[in-house]
């Protein structure tokens, strides 16, 4: 297959990148810079500038012939305190995107087959302790408003193309993500629970979620919205305990949610949330996790060296 992927330079574009070429489908890359993503990337591929997308359309040399969209491409979450204007550079990142690609595909007048994009379960804001499957409704807060409004631009490419949004919860990886975050506290020994750790939430081992993404654009098994977690969610105060032994650091106390709100302002409802998010439409459709629960994905984790990548260039 000729498979368009978007966010390609990003902590789990880069690991998926690599699976696409493995398997043996023809790559294009669309980044903001091409030289910098195939300098990072260095794989065998065809790479395509997109410098402003969230206000120009995606060129059209790289649209011809794709069979599959793989679509990963928006602005960190965590890099800086949400600002009105950090959030509206979040939104446009990956509404307008979204909307500018399914755009350049419709001038180009052909379509790709499938559209795999990236979504997250932040769409059910606070749920308790309810268990949470893709039928349940969306919340209010920012972040779900951002997942419904995102998974809304996805549809802009039906029903031309069929179309899944990957809700993906806390992605464990030591080369990026949640757990790379969260090291240097873990070194300092300050590591502890958020808020109550009473809160809910779900998770996804990285191999597990670049699997799911291969599966989604090369077989027709699943569409639509998808729980792209582990099917064993767990308490905050679990996940970081079992974190903090399997790094072998100790445990700290929790950290109170009102400070978590004066540190982080409105980024602190991503900690503080609970949702038991369930990957109903995974099990039901066989999907076979090789870190179905905690204790596995992070003793894979915390046993697997990080080995570090032959270049400096910065992600794209």
């Amino acid at each position: 297959m000729k498979i368009l992927v978007t966010g390609a330079t990003g902590f789990v574009g880069e690991s998926l990148c690599e699976r696409l070429i493995i398997d043996g489908h023809d790559l294009v890359v669309l980044s903001r810079s091409a030289s910098s993503a195939q300098k990072k990337l260095g794989l065998p591929a065809q790479y395509f500038t997109w410098s402003n997308p969230d206000v120009s359309l995606a060129p059209e040399q790289a649209l011809v012939d794709i069979d599959v969209v793989i679509h990963l491409m928006g602005k960190n979450l965590t890099e800086k305190r949400w600002t009105r204007e950090i959030k509206s550079q979040i939104y446009s990142s990956r509404i307008d995107s979204t909307l500018n690609l399914a755009r350049a595909f419709e001038k180009l007048g052909t379509y790709p087959r499938k559209i795999v994009s990236a979504s997250a379960v932040g769409f059910y804001g606070e749920c308790g302790k309810q268990e949470v499957d893709e039928s349940h409704s969306g919340g209010s807060d920012f972040l779900s408003v951002l997942t419904a409004d995102w998974e809304r631009a996805v549809q802009r490419f039906s029903p031309f193309t069929r179309t899944v949004s990957l809700r993906t919860g806390i992605v464990l990886d030591r080369e990026g993500g949640f757990l790379e975050r969260i090291r240097p506290l873990a070194q300092w020994g300050i590591l502890g629970a958020q808020g109550s750790g009473r809160q809910w939430q779900s998770w996804i081992h990285k191999e597990d979620l670049v699997r799911l993404i291969v599966e989604c654009a090369t077989a027709d098994k699943f569409e639509g919205v998808i729980n792209a977690v582990a099917p064993q969610p767990l308490r905050n105060k679990e996940l970081m305990a079992k974190v903090c032994h399997q790094a072998k650091r100790w445990l700290a106390p929790p950290v109170p949610s009102l400070l978590l709100h004066i540190a982080l302002g409105e980024m602190s409802q991503m900690l503080l949330c609970s949702a038991k998010v369930v990957p109903q439409k995974l099990m039901e459709g066989g999907f076979e996790f090789k870190f179905p629960n905690i204790g596995k994905a992070l003793n894979n984790v915390y046993s697997t060296a990080v080995v570090p990548r032959n270049n400096n260039s910065a992600p794209s």
